[in-house]
């Protein structure tokens, strides 16, 4: 487990710096940090014992396993985890009943109405739709408006100073939604 825990935690350093020096560490992830060498740990333990169990002699005993070989194995495992689920998931998808997919895989977001269709500069809109929990930014004609209230299913923003009338555009880091109906910039 310890072997499987190490792997874990040289996979962990890997990828945290280097999403944080491409500036795509999403906090969303920092769960994922600190349980994966949890995770390396068990992966090292069942491929111990789906070692132990099924590729050895059950009349064997403890001294005919290396255990230098069982801990590379398990540090192995731990190092590539997401590769060993994925193994795990291709070995038991047939017998298993498919798991729902996360909030990372939804589709990309969109836009279905804007709140109201128009108004002079300052004029708060509600821009509703789905995927839009991470919104970073609204742009009105290319002009950008910070957002004030976000959740999954709308955004709340200002017309800012400058805006031109046309289809509010909205960012998040999954990609661009465009309003299907025009904002009047008054």
């Amino acid at each position: 487990m310890a072997a499987g825990a190490l792997g874990a935690i040289a996979h962990v350093l890997r990828s945290f710096y280097w999403y944080v020096g491409n500036r795509a560490l999403r906090r969303s992830w920092l769960a994922m940090y600190l349980l994966l060498p949890f995770v390396g740990a068990l992966f090292g333990l069942v491929v111990y014992l789906v070692v132990r169990g099924g590729l050895t002699s059950p009349l064997g005993g403890a001294s005919d396993i290396n255990p230098y070989g069982v801990a590379a194995i398990a540090a192995l495992v731990g190092q590539f985890s997401r590769e060993t689920a994925e193994k795990f998931r291709a070995v038991f998808g047939t017998l298993l009943a498919p798991a729902p997919q996360g909030r990372d895989h939804e589709p990309t977001p969109s836009v279905t109405g804007v709140d109201p269709s128009g108004g002079p500069v300052g004029t708060e809109v509600v821009i509703r739709g789905t995927g839009l929990a991470d919104a970073t930014v609204v742009r009105f004609g290319g002009v950008r408006a910070a957002v004030a209230d976000v959740t999954d299913t709308l955004v709340r923003t200002t017309v800012p100073a400058g805006a031109v009338s046309g289809p509010p555009v909205v960012h998040t880091p999954t990609g661009v939604a465009t309003s299907p109906e025009p904002f009047t910039v008054e």
